[in-house]
């Protein structure tokens, strides 16, 4: 009776471990705001920078990026489909003149972990970048995707608008 009794606290300890290897491995899927996430706007050199309104000279782009990880939940996997959708549909001419790209990126690749800190990623997100000559003058955290993620028109409209600013230099 002891060794059975063994045997299953030997089993809970097992899977209790095992399941808890697998919740650290695991990113947060939910976004949350933290004190220090004030300012969703940022510039490549300081926060709160007015953005450079690009001259005709000025090589201009626009970067829409979805962070990701190695585990994808259902909600992470719809982020990217409906921002992939709203730059599609939204900015076709823009698309293939070059003056805006969308990068699917998993930062948990070795190539890819820079981001985190340069973008203070916490959870899955969608950032615009604005590139004027190559250099990015400014970006922003699209934070509202985790709100809207239900509301499928709302979100895009919402990516949309977000993306035409910069393409604007707004």
């Amino acid at each position: 009776m002891t060794e059975i009794k063994n045997n299953v606290i030997a089993a809970a300890v097992v899977c209790i471990m095992a399941f808890s290897a697998v919740l650290l491995m695991h990113e947060p899927c939910q976004s949350a705001e933290t004190p220090s996430d004030k300012s969703t706007v940022q510039s490549a050199s300081q926060q709160h920078t007015n953005p450079a309104q690009p001259s005709d000279k000025e090589s201009h782009s626009v970067i829409v990026y979805y962070f990701h990880g190695n585990v994808r939940c259902h909600s992470c996997n719809k982020i990217e489909q409906l921002t992939k959708q709203a730059v599609a549909q939204g900015f076709v001419e823009e698309l293939q003149k070059g003056l805006l790209e969308i990068k699917i990126i998993n930062v948990q690749q070795g190539e890819n972990e820079h981001y985190v800190k340069e973008y203070k990623l916490y959870s899955k997100s969608v950032i615009v970048s604005d590139e004027i000559d190559g250099a990015e003058k400014r970006w922003k955290n699209l934070r509202k995707v985790w709100e809207l993620l239900n509301n499928e028109g709302s979100f895009m409209a919402y990516i949309q608008e977000e993306v035409e600013l910069y393409l604007q230099g707004n």
